[in-house]
């Protein structure tokens, strides 16, 4: 079982092709991460991993808020795939 956290939602890009979301992507939680999104962008043409193993919770706020970032970074011409999230989150 995965223990429970109380961590903010957060985003890291640790390369060009890669971002690593943790914590809880709940509505309570996400205050602090959307100007983060709105910088965050891609070199056209990449070929991106989203990773969400390190999600602890993901309710229907979090997800809208990453499909909005997914959409947005597909349409500037990024493909991004998701990969690590818990069958729940899935």
């Amino acid at each position: 079982m995965k223990p429970i956290t109380t961590d903010c939602a957060a985003i890291a890009q640790p390369s060009a092709q890669e971002l690593v979301m943790s914590g809880c992507w709940a509505a309570d939680r996400l205050g602090g991460l959307m100007g983060r999104l709105e910088a965050l962008h891609l070199p056209a043409g990449t070929q991106a991993i989203a990773d969400g193993s390190r999600v602890a919770s993901l309710d229907t706020a979090g997800a809208w808020v990453l499909h909005k970032l997914l959409h947005r970074l597909r349409g500037e011409g990024s493909s991004v795939t998701l990969r690590g999230f818990s069958e729940p989150h899935a």
